[in-house]
């Protein structure tokens, strides 16, 4: 029993001490990261990354209540050709990820503005932004600006729409208005803002968002009451999670349909009546692969040292349609739980190490280290399956650093503090003998 008490007295010092070398190195002002060529190509890693990539990308079903129809790099005319057909089976709402910011003077403008008229509960996306004079600012890190301005397409084509802003956040785009392409970036795409307020007080509303109170008022008005300023996208998949129509495939089918074939004409009605659309751009057609209005995505299937972007603008914005349409969240775990799950975990581990180092001997530093591995193992299952069960995310930080350094701190305790406590208190033993002796010799 003696041992035990010792053992708990033990692991309480040493967890103290682990936190206080975790909140130092937390804390050290320096950018080891630019030094650390592994940190940066893990930096910009998520643990649910795999989830995403490995998981419920090959398990879910698919949407086949959004279809994403491709505009490639059709004109204006062609567009509004597509809008033509697709209004003729309606649709729920149909929503364009493109911009039409000038008039040409060519037929495609009124042709365009024409087919907008004549489609009820139409999106055309826009865009907040910054002024140049606020672009050109110097602000400091971390930051958040408010947007000041928004833009929109022309507005001859505007009065035929509904416009919701596009915009989507990645780190590098939400805490800097130096960056020129706020809907873009280097690093992972995996939230957005349900809406934005601008400068001038003006409430804006995300593109996705937009759509689907076109479709589901009610779902779209308890997601907005989640008051979140950003919330993480709950990924369907990849345009393969849709229903998809390249814009040859499309005319093609209602040309058949014109000419009196029943099966295409039963196809198009199957495809786009009662359905969400997204007109928008996936390459020049979907078998040609473009780099433009593209994102890297949890859904990477190269999760880390990502070499190309994976998924098109308008696929993302499917994907926060799906989730706002299933009520599929993800929500975040209390801080207050994360630090009580990690200090568990911490103070857990310190014990075992602590244990361990008093009956393995020379063994201690080969099984630490196997320990290390099997914890750390062990809790990186334990994020993936608390996502995938309660679609939570998790901030285990405590724990895993814990894990990493407890079993050396275990080391340092005992081969160093311990043996300058027991020789301070040797001393102090024998220097009050000797106090004991003197006093009794006095006598």
């Amino acid at each position: 029993m003696r041992k035990f008490k010792l053992l708990l007295r033990d692991t309480f010092f040493i967890a103290v001490f682990t936190v206080l070398v975790i909140i130092g190195v937390v804390n050290i002002p320096f950018d080891f990261d630019a030094f650390n060529p592994i940190e940066q190509t893990l930096d910009d890693f998520d643990i649910t990354d795999i989830y995403y990539s490995r998981i419920r990308g090959v398990d879910i079903e698919a949407d086949t209540n959004i279809v994403l129809v491709n505009i490639g790099n059709l004109p204006r005319e062609g567009i509004a050709e597509q809008l033509r057909i697709i209004g003729k089976f309606s649709p729920k709402v149909i929503g364009i990820d493109a911009f039409f910011s000038h008039l040409r003077g060519e037929p495609g403008d009124t042709l365009l503005a024409e087919a907008l008229a004549q489609t009820p509960n139409t999106v055309l996306v826009t865009k907040v932004d910054y002024k140049p004079e606020t672009s050109s600012k110097k602000i400091k890190s971390g930051e958040l600006v408010p947007f000041d301005t928004l833009i929109t397409s022309h507005p001859f084509f505007m009065q035929h729409a509904v416009g919701a802003f596009a915009n989507l956040i990645t780190p590098a785009t939400r805490e800097n208005a130096l960056i020129s392409d706020l809907a873009g970036g280097l690093e992972t795409c995996r939230s957005f803002a349900p809406k934005e307020v601008t400068k001038d007080g003006k409430e804006h509303i995300a593109f996705a968002v937009k759509m689907a109170e076109f479709i589901a008022p009610e779902k779209a008005k308890r997601f907005l009451e989640r008051n979140k300023e950003v919330e993480y996208i709950h990924f369907r998949g990849n345009f393969q999670k849709f229903t998809v129509v390249d814009w040859p495939q499309l005319f093609e089918m209602h040309d058949a349909a014109m000419q009196g074939d029943e099966g295409a004409q039963a196809a198009l009605q199957s495809i786009f009546r009662n359905k969400a659309v997204l007109l928008g751009f996936m390459g020049s057609t979907l078998n040609e692969v473009s780099p433009l209005d593209k994102f890297y995505t949890p859904m990477n299937p190269n999760y880390i040292g990502r070499a190309e972007r994976d998924m098109y603008g308008v696929v993302v914005h499917a994907n926060i349609l799906s989730m706002i349409l299933h009520e599929e969240y993800v929500e975040e775990m209390p801080t207050w739980l994360n630090l009580s799950i990690g200090t568990f975990i911490l103070f857990f581990a310190v014990m075992l190490f602590a244990a361990l180092y008093h009956t393995v001997d020379f063994w201690y530093d080969g099984l630490s280290l196997l320990i290390q591995t099997l914890l750390v193992l062990f809790l990186l299952y334990m994020i993936i399956i608390v996502f995938d069960k309660f679609s939570m995310k998790v901030d285990w930080g405590l724990a895993f650093l814990g894990v990493v350094l407890s079993a050396n701190i275990v080391e340092i305790y005992y081969g160093i503090v311990s043996k300058l406590v027991e020789g301070f208190n040797k001393r102090k033993r024998l220097k009050k003998v000797d106090l004991e002796l003197s006093s009794s010799n006095s006598d």
